[in-house]
């Protein structure tokens, strides 16, 4: 089965290609898995070859492979496979204007039936790949630490903590209001 998504970031193609060739990172920003390990297996910097053992758990459910480069382009392209899970992942990044245009295109052997649950991670993991990118461009840059924390929540979590912050600010202005109308009238 081949799962093909595309985000645009707001930031050049080498500022996209950094945040995706840190690998420990860049699997750190899906926000349905929560990375246990992340070892690099073999020395230098990252070039078709380089492999690396990932833990990774969602709930209940481990899971540990080893990931290896077998191309890649600066800028431009990665593509790494994991075979013993199962699954090949390229990562291709085209210039557009204002910005870069990312394409995940992930190969999943035995995925038919995980279709559904795959495309709302991957949508989730891309979104949060061109959030962390983009204030990685930005002046804002400092906030990495805390945009990061923040993505690493899942989407659902997101939302319910949004809800109640909206909930809190809307008793805090209202109490604020009734203190403002109470010294008016009194």
């Amino acid at each position: 089965m081949q799962l093909t998504k595309s985000v645009f970031i707001l930031a050049p193609p080498e500022v996209v290609f950094r945040t995706i060739a840190n690998v420990p990172l860049r699997l750190s920003l899906n926000p349905f898995w929560r990375v246990l390990e992340v070892r690099k297996l073999t020395p230098g910097e990252l070039s078709p070859g380089t492999r690396f053992r990932v833990r990774l758990r969602s709930g209940d459910r481990e899971i540990a492979y080893t990931s290896e480069c077998v191309e890649l382009e600066e800028n431009r392209k990665l593509r790494s496979i994991a075979r013993e899970a199962g699954f090949e992942v390229l990562l291709t990044l085209r210039r557009v204007a204002g910005g870069t245009l990312l394409t995940h295109t992930e190969l999943l052997r035995d995925g038919e039936e995980k279709l559904e649950a795959a495309e709302e991670v991957l949508e989730a993991w891309l979104d949060n790949l061109r959030r962390y990118t983009e204030v990685a461009n930005s002046r804002f840059s400092f906030l990495l630490p805390l945009v990061k924390r923040w993505l690493l929540r899942s989407p659902r979590d997101r939302e319910l903590i949004k809800l109640m912050l909206i909930i809190d600010l809307g008793l805090s202005l209202g109490a604020l209001l009734a203190v403002a109308a109470a010294r008016l009238l009194f």
